[in-house]
């Protein structure tokens, strides 16, 4: 904790990173808000789910062409404003009264702030690289991962009180406020930037464009980009692991909760007989996890392979869904709690080990990659539990989770050993 606190760069970038989720999260809830008051309030959730999910998709492609900015610090600038000003004239529009062509309006001004936000993250992966020392690496990404998931349960919290005293205009002027405050800390450690850049690389300006960021955008060379990624992550040991279980692992969490309200008007499976109390405990369960992983990372797990906490999730998750299957609650929350420690330090492990060895003119792409590969498993998997959930019982859909848990712990076990 110590050394993450006294690397005001990396506390800066964090800072201004969190600030931009808290935007983002109250953005979300005011949007939700916003549509429950539509008469065509169906039409617009579904708009709100394509807008949320869909730009991650183009990860891969907004990382290929980040490699390539050449001033990557006036660029992240850019962004920063463009997505603060979209926001400006999204508050302007939401003077006029509800309708479903401003909640339009406001998906497609999500899906290009976040679209941009992906190219902004693709910038960012070489700059975090020359911020964070290498053997300090993983303890500060597991640091950063199991903060901002413990934050985003009090961001919730404050953005459903700031719904209920402010208007949807002043959230979302609001949100534009947190990307040009975020704007402002990047401009505030613009010159120390510089000097880490400068010192490493020879370069008298830290965005002096190389080979690769002089050449221009080409569908060939993104295929063979692409094609370079996979071949790395599918042919790296440990790394191949993770990248056969975590779709899974995504899908997983993306259908926990779902169930878990299904199984809400079963009066055991809660705590306390409340139903908010049980959604909030499973929440913190996780985010609590996150936190113990991020220090046992920084402190005890640094000569831990990858795939023992990959097989720590398999079991993991298994237990958690046979928990589920007995509504046994408090079994499900100790599981949830044990998949927070072993997820926070997995994906560290694997983010520092692509940072250390791969190729930094690069990473955007890679990184890019991965999040497009995960984002769309976990769009199939929501569409495939949304038919699931239609012609199933809980009891069904949970006996074939469980079986694919079997599956993933037999190839984490055996297999991939």
């Amino acid at each position: 904790m110590r050394k993450v606190l006294q690397n005001k760069l990396f506390t800066k970038l964090l800072l201004a990173d969190l600030i931009s989720n808290f935007g983002d999260v109250v953005y979300y809830l005011a949007l939700m808000n916003y549509v429950a008051i539509l008469p065509e309030k169906k039409i617009a959730v579904s708009m709100i789910a394509i807008a949320e999910n869909l730009p991650w998709v183009f990860s891969f492609l907004t990382g290929h062409i980040a490699d390539r900015a050449g001033n990557k610090i006036r660029n992240i600038l850019i962004t920063l404003y463009f997505r603060a000003g979209l926001y400006i004239l999204l508050a302007l529009v939401m003077g006029f009264s509800p309708a479903l062509w401003i909640a339009l309006l406001a998906c497609v001004v999500n899906f290009a702030s976040d679209l941009a936000g992906s190219y902004e993250n693709g910038m960012f992966a070489s700059i975090s690289k020359k911020v964070i020392p290498d053997e300090d690496r993983e303890g500060f990404i597991a640091f950063k991962q199991s903060l901002s998931q413990s934050l985003g349960i009090v961001f919730n919290a404050a953005g459903g009180l700031l719904i209920i005293f402010m208007t949807y205009q002043m959230l979302a002027f609001l949100n534009a406020v947190t990307f040009l405050v975020g704007a402002y800390i990047i401009v505030s450690i613009k010159s120390e930037i510089r000097k880490l850049v400068d010192k490493e690389s020879d370069n008298t300006d830290d965005c002096k464009p190389s080979v690769a960021q002089k050449e221009k955008f080409n569908i060939k060379k993104l295929y063979a980009e692409q094609k370079e990624n996979f071949k790395y992550l599918f042919f790296t040991p440990d790394i191949k692991t993770c990248v056969v279980v975590w779709p899974f692992a995504n899908a997983f969490f993306a259908i926990i909760m779902s169930l878990t309200v299904l199984l809400l008007d079963e009066g055991n499976f809660m705590v306390f007989s409340s139903r908010p109390i049980t959604l909030a405990t499973i929440e913190i369960a996780f985010a609590l996890g996150s936190l113990v992983g991020a220090y046992f990372t920084m402190n005890y797990f640094k000569d831990f392979k990858i795939t023992t906490f990959v097989k720590v999730d398999t079991i993991g998750f298994f237990i958690l869904f046979l928990a589920m299957y007995y509504r046994m609650i408090y079994v499900l929350l100790i599981s949830y709690f044990i998949i927070g420690i072993s997820n926070v330090t997995s994906n560290a492990k694997v983010s520092s080990m692509i940072m250390n060895n791969y190729d930094e003119e690069k990473l955007g792409s890679i990184f890019g990659a991965i999040a497009s590969f995960f984002t769309f498993g976990s769009i199939i998997s929501s569409l495939i539990f949304s038919v699931m959930v239609l012609v199933l019982s809980v009891d069904a859909i949970l006996m074939i989770v469980l079986t694919i848990c079997i599956a993933l712990i037999i190839y984490a076990f055996v297999v991939a050993n």
